[in-house]
């Protein structure tokens, strides 16, 4: 083995070492071969690497044995060692992928690490400020092509060049604004959010964005949870390759099943969700013997896991109005206008059937697909614009 050759694996030792990648020695090497037999095909030559001899084997006349310096007459170290780097981003992103496709759509346990800005490819993006900027936050954003939510509040920003991350570490200490971007059309935004997770899932790095956290769930560094793995790239996505959730309906279904199996038997017609507050499925039950009063222990426990998220499983009912009540969970009188997908509700309890802040009826609505209504006797009776038929 060469001093040239020597010098290079050590370079992309130390390389895999520095990103902590998951590659063995033999795939080192090979992409080391890949690498040399890429820039020799650039300059018309037909030649391999030997991987026992670490000689090269010119093929463009007679076969003839070369020392593996041979490359660096037609490059130079560098660009050597870039192009191997990227064989072994690509050898990773491969083994990554094949690791963890399988799991996909899985519960799975993760430990966070700490939360970051999530801003992918725009992370080292600069803004030079020619003069300070003193305004409502939405008009910087609109200057300097970032999506705000809102964004009334005056920010002052100093002249000076920003890079992305400090920018958003300024202005999430100054607004409450999060940075993120957004991985589909990969622009940044700034939004009253928390900042995005990063999880680590068997020495690899996931990411969770800030639209996919529990609200109020705190992800201690070291402390393990239960995620979903939503999204595994080949090609890394902004930045990271794996992605969780704890908000998406899957997450809930998949934890369910998780903690009571009967439910794979049985048909889950809908779901509607607000993470970490409540959530309401809608199960079908003909011909089994499931019955929701047997696991009231389980589902506490699950609604404790979930940020005290309550879980509320619905039989589903051809009779309308029965539905509405039980996906309400309150007893009211029920009018329903079938044909434009309407109900009112008439209750005396009118606050216990919107629920806090309107939830419980806003859930009802979405599970069920009517718009719903819930008014007392007194408005129903006094507002003459209501006509609902059975």
């Amino acid at each position: 083995m060469t001093k040239e050759y020597q010098g290079i694996k050590q370079a992309i030792i130390n390389f895999i070492k520095e990103r902590n990648y998951h590659l063995v020695e033999e795939e080192v090497v090979e992409a080391i071969k890949n690498a040399v037999e890429e820039i020799l095909e650039e300059k018309g030559l037909n030649a391999v690497l030997d991987k026992e001899k670490m000689a090269i084997l010119d093929l463009s006349g007679n076969p003839v044995e070369r020392d593996i310096s041979w490359v660096f007459k037609y490059t130079v170290p560098r660009h050597l060692l870039r192009v191997i780097e990227d064989q072994i981003d690509r050898y990773e992103r491969e083994k990554i992928y094949s690791i963890f496709r399988p799991m996909r759509s899985r519960i799975i346990k993760a430990e966070a690490v700490g939360e970051t800005f999530h801003l992918g490819s725009q992370m080292k993006r600069a803004i030079d400020l020619r003069k300070n900027f003193e305004g409502p936050l939405y008009e910087f954003g609109r200057q300097h092509n970032i999506y705000v939510e809102g964004g009334k509040e005056p920010i002052y920003i100093p002249r000076r060049e920003w890079f992305m991350w400090n920018l958003a570490k300024y202005i999430l200490e100054k607004t409450g604004y999060c940075m993120s971007i957004n991985p589909h059309r990969k622009i940044l935004r700034l939004k009253k959010q928390e900042k995005a997770v990063v999880f680590n899932i068997n020495g690899v790095d996931a990411i969770m964005p800030s639209d996919e956290r529990i609200k109020g769930e705190d992800y201690i560094s070291g402390r393990e949870w239960e995620v979903i793995l939503y999204n595994v790239n080949q090609v890394c996505l902004e930045g990271f390759q794996l992605y969780v959730s704890r908000r998406q309906i899957d997450f809930l279904v998949n934890y369910l099943y998780q903690y009571i199996p009967e439910l794979k038997t049985i048909k889950v017609k809908a779901v509607a969700r607000e993470p970490g507050v409540m959530a309401k499925v809608l199960i079908d039950r003909d011909g089994t013997n499931f019955r929701v009063g047997n696991y009231a222990d389980v589902l506490s426990e699950v609604s404790n896991k979930l940020n005290g998220e309550k879980i509320e499983i619905v039989y589903r009912n051809a009779d309308t109005e029965q539905l509405l009540r039980s996906a309400l969970n309150h007893d009211g009188s029920v009018k329903v206008n079938s044909i434009d997908k309407k109900a009112i509700v008439i209750t005396d309890r009118k606050g216990k059937a919107i629920g806090k802040q309107g939830v419980n009826v806003k859930l009802t609505g979405m599970l069920t697909g009517y718009g719903i209504s819930v008014m007392t006797m007194d408005e129903y009776i006094h507002d003459s614009n209501i006509f609902i038929g059975g």
